[in-house]
């Protein structure tokens, strides 16, 4: 059924075609859909993969944050949408329940809004899949991740490793280089970081998801402007653009998060690689051999560290091999710092909200929770 009102050049123009309505509903639905699986793709997060290690606790709470504050988005969203799904259903009710004439009349005593500007179009809103059909399917983008088992192949050799040098070993390296090489080496053991990567697939997933929800959004919107003429309509579609311009918005912003967890992976992966063949020469070729060489086994807990000390050829080779576990802390500290760079590259705020360039709306306007419609809720 189509509302078709000319009661003269005041109200000419208004028109409502109600199975659009319906179409619109029922689209906007789909986008709630969309969202409600974007939070629990987001829930399958378990951000204790970070570890347990002192150092690491700035990258878990950050993180943590930022992906707390976009499972809020996500619930933002879907409330948004769903309450504007509800207004569309109370609008071709109200439409159903009236005559031309009164909804015309009443059309235009509503203030009119002109169309909000956005101009990420996307190519595939160039094909048409009839009026109000999806473009897009967002929900086919929320895919388990991969596993990653070659992400943590430097994880066995690095705990035999470390499994070589005793305690008291240590505390004599740390006591003649003043910290102990292996301590972020094996703090790092603790996370697993093969997950970070899927993590970081997660965040990709869900961007795309917005991506195609927003295309989904803003077909509609072009499908509306012949069949939901008025100011009504006009308002419905200018908040229509601007839920679409949210969604993109939300697009850029888990992209980058996805990026920039990519990259900490693959940087962290690269690292930990160089950092095990270093700790693997220093331990096995360097430091056992050279207490081997006085007469102190590498499972030795009962020598004296005054003893450990001797003067001589092997001591000298001892303390050399010893400070060559400068190496080893060098290259540790080098992937400490690209932990410590993430979690200041990534800039929360108090709100866990990721402080990056993008050009984003919110996704409820002016702290609006709708738009303006002939009948309230």
């Amino acid at each position: 059924m189509t509302l078709i009102c000319h009661l003269g050049a005041t109200l000419a123009g208004f028109s409502v075609n109600l199975a659009s309505l319906q179409a619109l509903q029922a689209s906007l639905q789909r986008r709630v859909d969309d969202v409600s699986a974007i939070r629990q793709h987001f829930t399958k997060i378990d951000s204790s993969v970070f570890g347990s290690g002192a150092f690491l606790l700035d990258l878990r709470s950050s993180f943590e944050a930022v992906l707390q504050h976009q499972i809020s988005t996500a619930v933002d969203a879907q409330l948004a949408v769903q309450n504007a799904a509800n207004q569309v259903q109370n609008s071709r009710q109200y439409y159903c329940d009236t005559d031309e004439a009164s909804a015309a009349r009443f059309d235009a005593t509503l203030p009119g809004t002109p169309e909000a500007a956005f101009n990420e179009n996307t190519e595939s809103t160039e094909v048409y899949a009839g009026p109000y059909h999806d473009v897009n399917t967002p929900l086919a983008r929320l895919i388990e991740p991969p596993d990653y088992d070659s992400e943590m192949t430097w994880a066995p050799s690095l705990a035999s490793d470390l499994g070589n040098v005793t305690s008291f070993v240590r505390a004599v390296v740390k006591l003649i280089l003043g910290k102990d090489p292996l301590e972020v080496p094996e703090q790092l053991l603790s996370g697993n970081w093969k997950e970070l990567r899927r993590i970081a697939d997660r965040f990709n997933n869900v961007a795309w998801c917005f991506y195609d929800s927003c295309d989904d959004i803003y077909s509609c919107q072009n499908d509306s402007t012949h069949d939901w003429i008025g100011n009504t309509g006009d308002n419905v579609r200018a908040f229509l653009v601007y839920l679409a311009a949210g969604f993109y918005g939300e697009y850029r912003r888990n992209e980058w998060l996805a990026m920039r967890l990519t990259k900490l992976a693959d940087d962290l992966f690269e690292g930990m690689k160089t950092l095990v063949d270093i700790v693997s020469d220093w331990v096995n070729a360097k430091l056992i051999p050279a207490l081997a060489g006085l007469g102190i086994a590498a499972a030795t807990e009962e020598v004296p560290i005054a003893d450990f000390i001797t003067t001589g050829a092997a001591g000298f080779q001892a303390y050399e091999a010893i400070k060559a576990g400068i190496e080893v802390l060098d290259q540790a500290n080098h992937v400490k710092n690209i932990i410590d760079s993430f979690v200041v590259g990534l800039n929360v705020g108090q709100d866990g909200q990721v402080n990056i360039d993008v050009d984003d709306a919110p996704l409820i306007p002016n702290n609006a929770d709708t738009y303006a419609t002939p009948v309230g809720y």
